[in-house]
């Protein structure tokens, strides 16, 4: 066979699509429309937002106590859906450990969750995966077509660790995202990679009620180390906004055209820092702000912002007991295939970047997660609140009606 020959014949049996070329890359299969027509949602909805929410709770708490980096930001479930994609694969100990951290139904939150998400009205939501597989690698046609009918996953078969393979890449993930992750990859994939697993989230929303420009001013951002600097900030007075407040802690929700999902703010008391605060939030406790929220007339104040977070995942998931999937003698994938020497596969990499621009319009928001596979095993009367967000506060992009935050960050910085 050639180069860059199609896997074994019959491995894809059933697929009628025409293969594609980006830069060389052979495309084997096409993403597949999500369906809308899954009947009645509303008692999947349910299960989807225990499993869903409580992983990304868990992601966001130890990514932020394990990175010191400025402005983190994070989609958790963009990492859900690549983390689940690898899963499915898994054996033993290793499947055990996979599922206590995303759920035994993974498979099945994933599918209902790029529905659910993809559903919501008046804004642009869109979720991707792929699966890129080496030529030495030789895929089981259980798994892969679980990549294509489950999480509607495109498959690329390539030499995985070439600059060639690494531009196909950057360029998936560019178009996925329309632009807003670029240069995904720095460099190429290393030589023993054999799996090569990606999903991007895509999300690109307008305010339900949109900042007008001549009221954006600059004003002063007060940092916790004591820094003041000038920052673009918008501004709204005396209009009515969702409020919500607990005895630590305050902040507004704006919803998005649609009205199904929402930009949540949360402010910090005095003598508390952001990090401090979002240790304290569970899902729980967001629920209950949530169903505790008020209309409010409020002198709102919100910054500006363009932030852009690159993280390495795996220590963070090591220590949310996901030992084994890392451990090139002990992990069990031996679902997903084998390489040439009849070698399984292990997990050498977990990687994400997020990127957010926040405007007087709306939000557009882009995340690109990567799991790399190497072989080895009316008329104001009231007083209103002053919801000045000029210091460092927690944010979550948010699905009011699952309660699933498509992405969760701490603004340390506005630039």
């Amino acid at each position: 066979m050639g180069f860059w020959s199609v896997l074994a014949v019959g491995l894809l049996a059933g697929c009628g699509n025409q293969p594609e070329s980006i830069w060389g890359v052979e495309k084997l299969t096409s993403n597949s429309a999500v369906s809308q027509s899954e009947g009645d949602m509303s008692g999947e909805e349910m299960a989807m937002d225990k499993g869903v929410r409580e992983f990304s709770y868990k992601l966001m708490t130890k990514a932020l106590a394990q990175s010191e980096q400025e402005n983190p930001v994070l989609s958790p479930v963009s990492a859900y859906m690549a983390l689940s994609m690898a899963a499915t694969g898994a054996r033993g100990e290793t499947k055990t450990e996979l599922e206590s951290l995303l759920g035994e139904d993974h498979r099945q939150l994933s599918e209902r969750c790029m529905v659910i998400l993809q559903s919501r009205a008046e804004v642009e939501l869109e979720l991707a995966n792929s699966a890129w597989l080496d030529q030495r690698f030789q895929a089981k046609e259980e798994w892969l077509t679980g990549i294509q009918e489950v999480y509607k996953g495109e498959v690329y078969s390539a030499e995985l660790s070439s600059q060639q393979t690494m531009k196909a890449i950057n360029i998936w993930a560019k178009e996925r995202t329309q632009g807003l992750v670029k240069n995904f990859l720095p460099q190429p994939l290393k030589e023993d990679a054999r799996l090569a697993l990606l999903n991007a989230l895509y999300l690109e929303a307008d305010w339900w009620s949109s900042f007008d420009g001549y009221a954006t001013h600059k004003q002063t951002w007060y940092r916790e180390d004591g820094g003041e600097k000038q920052v673009h900030t918008m501004r709204k007075g005396m209009a009515h906004f969702d409020y919500v407040s607990d005895t630590d802690m305050d902040g507004v929700v704006l919803p998005f055209r649609g009205e199904e999902l929402a930009f949540l703010a949360i402010r910090p008391q005095a003598g508390q820092t952001a990090r401090e605060l979002y240790s304290q939030l569970t899902p729980e406790r967001i629920a209950e702000l949530l169903e505790g929220r008020e209309e409010r007339l409020m002198n709102l104040s919100l910054p500006r912002f363009t932030v852009s977070c690159d993280q390495k995942l795996n220590d963070l998931l090591k220590s949310l007991g996901v030992e084994r999937a890392f451990d090139s003698e002990l992990a069990d994938f031996s679902d997903l295939g084998t390489d040439e020497g009849g070698q399984s596969l292990y997990v050498s990499l977990v990687r994400q970047k997020a990127v957010i621009e926040l405007n007087e319009d709306g939000v557009k928001a882009g995340a690109v997660t990567i799991v790399e596979m190497n072989a080895g095993a009316g008329m104001p009367t009231e007083e209103p609140v002053e919801m000045n967000l000029d210091h460092p506060f927690v944010y979550m992009i948010l699905d009011l009606e699952t309660q699933v935050p498509l992405f969760v960050g701490i603004l340390d910085d506005p630039g």
